[in-house]
């Protein structure tokens, strides 16, 4: 007998089934495997040490940074899903400022950093900043304020307030120290758009990266491995620097298209763009004061 075309539409609905319920388990794998992994970067991302901020709105401006910045990572990631930008639509190249040497000396009187423009910070294990600015005889006096997070003061050398005085040779000793101890790590100078001075807000220690929190917006990211990458324009932008201290910016959703760091594929940037997600996503959400 010929079959009736009752018997083939029910075959053919269960041939669509196995393959609906194949795709179904397969999606299920990978947001298990997805989820493992995430287990593991949360049992990885456990901070050894950070700078205790005592203001509940410096850490909601905080949390919003790195909130933003995440979003703006997610964002490069649809964009290159969908196929990538047109050049006319690329995020304009800006280089960022980083961190290019730093001493942990949060035991004693603080963390101190040099900036890409080679000012110095220490940030004081009281919450309070001394940035001394290369070019020019002054400085800053960064603290906290409850009803605007940080307010700077701008001092020049020649008439400081005796009470600073002791910071500011902490931050001449430090200034020593790098120049003496510290290789550079980059090459950038101080560009026409780097108008406002800079400073570190935050950092945090963790097992695979110490993570900076610049006051413009910028993330840096330094890796146990040497390979260091710095997010910027709130996600659009990557700098990636090399263990040899090359620096080059790049926009995330041209990297993404690439698949690595053109010409540096041993800096595993896939997995490091994972970390960092992980890391501004566990850090947008503090905002309150323990």
């Amino acid at each position: 007998g010929a079959l009736s075309p009752g018997g083939t539409k029910q075959k053919y609905k269960e041939v669509v089934d196995i393959e609906a319920q194949r795709r179904l388990n397969d999606l299920a794998r990978e947001a298990r495997i997805r989820r493992a992994q995430q287990a593991v970067l949360r049992k990885e991302l456990i901070a050894t040490s950070t700078n205790v901020i005592k203001s509940e709105i410096s850490l909601r401006i905080l949390a919003s940074e790195c909130h933003l910045t995440l979003n703006g990572i997610v964002e490069a990631e649809a964009q290159y899903k969908m196929g990538g930008l047109p050049k006319s639509r690329l995020p304009k190249i800006k280089h960022p400022m980083i961190v290019t040497k730093w001493v942990d000396y949060s035991n004693k009187h603080g963390f101190s950093y040099q900036l890409s423009t080679e000012d110095i910070g220490v940030l004081f294990n009281n919450g309070t900043t001394v940035l001394r600015l290369a070019d020019a005889e002054e400085f800053w006096y960064i603290s906290y304020d409850d009803r605007e997070g940080w307010v700077a003061s701008h001092y020049l050398l020649s008439e400081k307030p005796r009470e600073l005085s002791r910071h500011l040779e902490v931050v001449d000793f430090f200034a020593k120290y790098m120049k003496a101890n510290l290789s550079r790590v980059s090459t950038f100078g101080r560009e026409e758009y780097h108008k406002d001075d800079v400073f570190l807000r935050r950092y945090t220690r963790y097992k695979p990266f110490v993570m900076f929190e610049l006051s413009d917006g910028t993330f840096q990211f330094n890796f146990k491995d040497h390979h260091k990458m710095a997010i910027s324009d709130g996600g659009k932008l990557v700098t990636y620097i090399s263990p040899s201290h090359e620096s080059t910016t790049y926009p995330l959703v041209e990297v993404l298209k690439y698949g690595e760091i053109p010409g540096y594929p041993e800096s595993n940037f896939r997995e490091k763009l994972t970390l960092i997600k992980e890391g501004l996503k566990q850090k947008s959400t503090i905002v309150t004061v323990d």
